[in-house]
């Protein structure tokens, strides 16, 4: 078997041939130019496709936004409603007491 860096493959039969060869030496087709041969090119995506995909990912992205909004204010109320006043006292520099607070929450 040939080395494949060093030899072209035939589009129509799929013989290997030595590169810069102008036809396939088995069935005489015509061989590309070695210099046709490269990266392969990348077909662009139709804009269309992008805008929907876009679009469809914003949406996605605002109903999850949505739903963790929600969560989260389902949950302080519930914390809310479940929890019992703490009681905070202020001291000033000579540590007497100058204000109570009552807080709600954790």
């Amino acid at each position: 078997m040939k080395d494949n860096k060093l030899s072209i493959t035939c589009p129509n039969c799929g013989k290997l041939n030595v590169i810069g060869s102008p036809r396939c030496s088995n069935c005489g087709h015509p061989l590309p130019n070695s210099n046709q041969w490269g990266p392969p090119q990348h077909q662009q995506i139709p804009k269309r496709l992008v805008g929907i995909t876009l679009t469809v990912a914003a949406v996605l992205a605002m109903i999850l936004l949505w739903t963790i909004i929600q969560h989260n204010q389902a949950l302080s109320y519930a914390t809310f409603l479940n929890s019992a006043p703490q009681k905070v006292i202020l001291y000033n520099a000579r540590h007497r007491p100058v204000k109570t607070v009552y807080l709600i929450g954790d």
